[in-house]
C-alpha cells in the first residue's frame, strides 16, 4: 500500500514519523514538499557569529497533552541533551508587558497585596474587582454555540480586559482580531460549556476536574524533567529547526519514505478507494493521502466531484505576517522579560516584540555581548501595514522595524544584524463557527468515502504542539502495533523511552 503526504512542515513530518514508527500498512510513503526545504513555518537561521534567529515558532510549552506529546517525541528522537528550558521563576516567565499609551506596562503575574487589590496599569480596575465581576456576571438564558473572544470576555469580565489584555494576547498567538476569532476554537478549554455548567468561568476552572482519558503511551524522561524543574517554555540548542531536521533524518533512515522537495502537488483525483496524486512529472496512485497543507491550497487541488469539500475548505482563511529579527552588538538591555504585545488600539500594524536574548541567552552571538529581538508585524492588519510602508522592500521594512524598536525600548545604538521574513498565509484564523465548519469538512470526507486525512494548523490548533499531536491522533487509525524508533541515537532512545 502507498500513502502520500502533502506538505513537509512539522505536521507532514510528524505524520510520516508516526506512520513509520508504528506498524502501519503502508509499505511506501511519499512526502511531497513544494519548496526546497522542510519544516514549514519552523525556520531557523544560524548566523556565522553563532547567533540564532527564529523566523517562525521560537519555543514550545510543556503543558497539556500536546506539550506532553512533543516532549515525548523529543525523547524518542534522542534530542534530550539538546533541550534548553526556561523555568517558571525565570524573568522571561514572570515579566510580560503590554505596550500602551507609549510605554511598557508590566502585567501583574503572581501574587502580592498590591497586585490583587489595587489597579495596575493599563487597567483601571484591580484583579480583585475583575474576579468579583466575573463571579457575578449573568449567564445568557439561551444556549450559545459559539461567540467571539471579545464578546465573551467583555460580558464576563469587562471590555477593558478584552481590549487591553485578550486583544494583545491573541494578536500574539493568532495575529488576529478577537472580535472575529472564536472563543470555542481558539481557547484550550470549552469556556462556554464551563460557563453554562458552573455559572462562572473562574468557579468552573477551580471546581472542574478534567477526566483523565489520556491513554497514550509516552516516553517519560523529558516529561518528568519538565515537571520536576517546572519548565515554562523550551527549545533546542540549535534552534527550533533542530526538531524538523531530526524528524527528517529519522524518517529517511527508516528506508520506506521518499521525501521529494521542490515537488508541489498539482491535483488530486479520487476514484473509489484510490487517489491519483498529480505532480509536474508524474501521476502517483495512492491508497491514502494525508494533507498537511493550508486548507485553501488543498481546495485548489480538488476536482469538480469534490466541489462541496472544496467550498468548505476554502472558507478557512489565514493571515500573513512579517517577522523582523534584529541583533544589537555590544548592547545589553536592562529590561528582562519575554516581550511585549500591543493592543490593536495602540498600533494595529505592530503585533509585538519578543526579547529573545532574555529568554534564550544561549542563542546569542558567541564572541561578543549582544541583544536579540523579534518584531511581529501585520497579521489581520497586513494590508494596513502595506499601506503604511508604501512598499515591501526589505530596506523599507528594516528601517520601519528598527525605528519602532528604538522608540518602544529606547534603544540608541544601530543594529548589527537585521533579517526580514515575509510569511504569507502563515496563521489560519478560527472565526466564530470554526468548529462547526471543521465538523462539516470531516463529515464530507467521511460521507464520500475519501481516502483522505486532514492534519495541520488549518483545523484543530495552530501551535507546534497542536500540529504534532493532532497528526498522531489522526493517524492512529493506521496503528498496527508500535515498533522501536530507529534514529541516529537509537541506543540512547531504547534506554530512555517507554515506547
Amino acid at each position: 500500500m502507498t500513502a502520500v503526504i502533502l506538505g513537509g512542515g512539522v505536521s507532514g513530518l510528524a505524520s510520516a514519523y508516526y506512520l513509520v514508527r508504528n506498524s502501519s500498512p503502508f509499505k511506501r510513503i511519499i512526502l511531497l514538499e513544494a519548496s526546497d526545504r522542510l519544516g514549514g513555518w519552523i525556520q531557523t537561521s544560524r548566523l556565522d557569529n553563532g547567533a540564532i534567529f527564529e523566523h517562525g515558532p521560537r519555543s514550545l510549552r510543556p503543558a497539556g497533552k500536546g506539550g506532553k506529546n512533543t516532549l515525548s517525541l523529543a525523547t524518542e528522537l534522542g534530542l534530550s541533551n539538546d533541550i534548553i528550558a526556561v523555568t517558571r521563576n525565570h524573568p522571561s516567565t514572570k515579566n510580560r508587558y503590554i505596550y500602551m499609551n507609549k510605554k511598557l506596562n508590566r502585567l501583574a503575574i503572581g501574587g502580592g497585596f498590591k497586585n490583587t487589590f489595587y489597579p495596575q496599569p493599563p487597567f483601571s480596575q484591580s484583579v480583585f474587582s475583575m474576579v468579583i465581576k466575573e463571579l457575578r456576571a449573568p449567564v445568557p438564558d439561551n444556549d450559545i454555540e459559539d461567540e467571539s473572544i471579545h464578546s465573551f470576555f467583555s460580558r464576563r469580565i469587562g471590555q477593558e480586559v478584552a481590549d487591553y489584555l485578550l486583544d494583545p494576547v491573541f494578536r500574539g498567538i493568532f495575529a488576529g482580531d478577537i472580535s472575529k476569532l472564536s472563543v470555542k476554537s481558539c481557547l484550550p478549554m470549552d469556556v462556554l460549556k464551563i460557563e453554562k455548567e458552573y455559572k462562572s468561568l473562574m468557579r468552573g476552572v477551580i471546581r472542574r476536574k478534567e477526566k483523565d482519558d489520556d491513554n497514550e503511551v509516552y516516553a517519560m524522561n523529558d516529561i518528568m524533567r519538565a515537571t520536576k524543574e517546572r519548565w515554562s517554555t523550551w527549545s533546542f540548542q540549535k534552534g527550533m529547526s533542530q526538531l524538523s531536521e531530526r524528524l527528517e533524518d529519522v524518517i529517511i533512515r527508516r528506508g520506506n519514505v521518499e521525501i521529494r522537495k521542490s515537488t508541489p502537488c498539482r491535483g488530486l483525483e479520487f476514484d473509489g478507494d484510490k487517489v491519483k496524486v498529480i505532480t509536474d512529472t508524474e501521476s502517483i496512485t495512492a491508497d491514502h493521502v494525508v494533507s498537511s497543507i493550508f486548507s485553501q491550497d488543498l481546495s485548489k487541488l480538488l476536482g469538480s466531484p469534490q466541489e462541496e469539500l472544496s467550498n468548505l475548505l476554502n472558507q478557512i482563511t489565514a493571515v500573513s505576517c512579517i517577522v523582523v529579527n534584529v541583533e544589537y552588538k555590544d548592547y545589553m538591555s536592562n529590561i528582562e522579560g519575554f516581550g511585549h504585545l500591543l493592543p490593536s488600539s495602540e498600533d494595529p500594524c505592530v503585533l509585538g516584540v519578543i526579547y529573545d536574548s532574555s529568554t534564550f541567552k544561549q542563542h546569542d552571538a558567541e564572541k561578543y555581548v549582544s541583544s536579540r529581538y523579534t518584531m511581529m508585524l501585520g497579521g489581520a492588519w497586513y494590508d494596513k501595514l502595506v499601506d503604511r510602508l508604501g512598499d515591501l522592500k526589505e530596506s523599507t521594512i528594516q528601517d520601519y522595524a528598527c525605528k519602532v524598536l528604538s522608540e518602544q525600548l529606547d534603544i540608541k545604538t544601530e543594529p548589527s544584524n537585521v533579517v526580514v521574513t515575509i510569511q504569507k498565509n502563515c496563521i489560519p484564523q478560527y472565526f466564530v463557527g470554526h468548529s462547526k465548519l471543521v465538523e462539516s469538512i470531516d463529515k464530507c470526507v467521511s460521507d464520500n468515502g475519501l481516502p483522505l486525512s486532514l492534519v495541520g494548523s488549518s483545523y484543530k490548533g495552530v501551535s507546534v504542539n497542536d500540529c504534532i499531536n493532532n497528526a498522531k491522533l489522526t493517524l492512529k487509525q493506521f496503528d498496527h502495533g508500535i515498533k522501536k524508533v530507529e534514529s541516529p541515537d537509537a541506543e540512547n532512545i531504547e534506554k530512555n523511552s517507554n515506547v
